[in-house]
């Protein structure tokens, strides 16, 4: 997996440098327990993703676009919060949200 492989070598990387351990990736169970505004959109997610299923309109990347500008502002970068604002939290959101959006994940995984 790419996510297991990405963090092998950050770990190898960490070895013998005196920064902290980066914090272990997250579930989208995880993610929506430490911020529970994130289900909330994901339910908005599925809900706008049912009137546009057609991929490659001008509507349908609008409105992606949109989706993720809302999670930015609860995960990634921008977040104080040590758990939620790093890349790995911010693309398990994602992934989990356009799975949503493009109905090809059901709720809850």
């Amino acid at each position: 997996m790419i996510r297991d492989s990405a963090y092998r070598s950050i770990d190898k990387w960490a070895i013998g440098h005196h920064y902290p351990m980066i914090p272990r990736p997250h579930t989208w169970r995880d993610l929506v327990e430490l911020e529970p505004r994130l289900g909330v959109l994901a339910k908005r997610v599925e809900q706008a993703g049912c009137g546009c299923r057609r991929r490659r309109t001008l509507d349908w990347w609008r409105k992606w676009e949109s989706i993720k500008r809302s999670a930015a502002k609860l995960v990634g970068w921008h977040v104080r919060d040590e758990l939620l604002g790093t890349s790995i939290a911010y693309e398990i959101a994602i992934a989990e949200l356009f799975g949503r959006f493009a109905g090809s994940r059901r709720a809850g995984r």
